[in-house]
């Protein structure tokens, strides 16, 4: 026999969403560091002469489950924000980069990008700007046909910036700042100014231990949970974090009316 009494939890495995219509697995992660259910009261007060309080009736009771992700999951962003990801597919993106002439590039008037720019003809980069030695911005140079005394020219095929051949200020050392528009094989999700998070079934799973030193799994299963939209994700010097909250409904359709349930067995 199994008792909810004195218990603590020791791991959180998974959590896992799935399509409330066909059954399908929707989302799944794996590397959770922190969740927990909140669960509010709202009331309506009842006072009488001089204000007293004669009775507190519930009006409605919410649960929230929150999720922190110890790494970034795709599926976590796209149900947050109700789309999709797109996987391993051929996009272009627009890529800043920075070059620090060498002296062998200034002599022979030219260097390399790292990518393939893609675009017009002859507007690939459209500009490229001269930095401070504290980052600001300096000049620009822009894009033409032929390199002259004040323009450059790039070549896509052989990755080539033909630099102006007049500009006292492109010598050894200079850092040059331009953006252009490459072709990669990656992945992404949009966030939509028009589409919420999406509503499943979740199961929130891990393992807890009771004071005897037993060991159950527990799932705690939201039958109809919507992801909220708004979401945090933690980048930098810190770890990367990804926090997320889920609002437990009611299962209108099954007639069921808990908000959760918290299952306890043993394995």
């Amino acid at each position: 026999m199994v008792t909810i009494n004195g218990m603590t939890n020791v791991s959180l495995d998974s959590v896992t969403a799935i399509d409330l219509q066909t059954g399908a697995i929707l989302m799944y992660v794996d590397e959770l560091q922190n969740a927990s259910l909140e669960t509010t009261e709202d009331t309506r007060e009842v006072v009488g002469k001089q204000n007293r309080l004669l009775q507190n009736i519930p009006t409605r009771k919410s649960v929230t489950a929150s999720i922190t992700s110890a790494l970034l999951s795709g599926g976590l962003m796209a149900a947050t924000q109700g789309s999709s990801e797109v996987a391993s597919a051929t996009m272009q993106v627009k890529r800043t980069e920075t070059h620090v002439l060498t002296a062998a590039e200034v002599s022979a008037g030219t260097f390399l990008t790292k990518f393939t720019g893609e675009g017009t003809a002859g507007a690939e980069i459209g500009e490229i700007y001269i930095l401070t030695s504290n980052g600001g911005i300096d000049s620009n140079f822009v894009q033409a046909g032929s390199a002259d005394t004040t323009k450059f020219a790039y070549t896509p095929g052989t990755k080539t910036v033909a630099l102006p051949t007049a500009n006292a200020k492109l010598v050894a050392g200079a850092k040059l700042l331009f953006i252009y528009t490459i072709e990669v094989d990656g992945s992404k999700i949009g966030v939509s100014a028009t589409k919420n998070g999406i509503t499943s079934e979740i199961l929130i799973d891990g393992v807890w231990q009771d004071m005897c030193e037993n060991k159950y799994h527990c799932t705690i299963r939201i039958a109809r949970g919507r992801f909220s939209s708004a979401n945090t994700i933690q980048m930098g010097s810190e770890q990367t974090l990804q926090e997320i909250s889920i609002n437990c409904l009611p299962d209108i359709c099954s007639g069921a009316d808990d908000l959760y349930e918290f299952i306890v067995y043993t394995e």
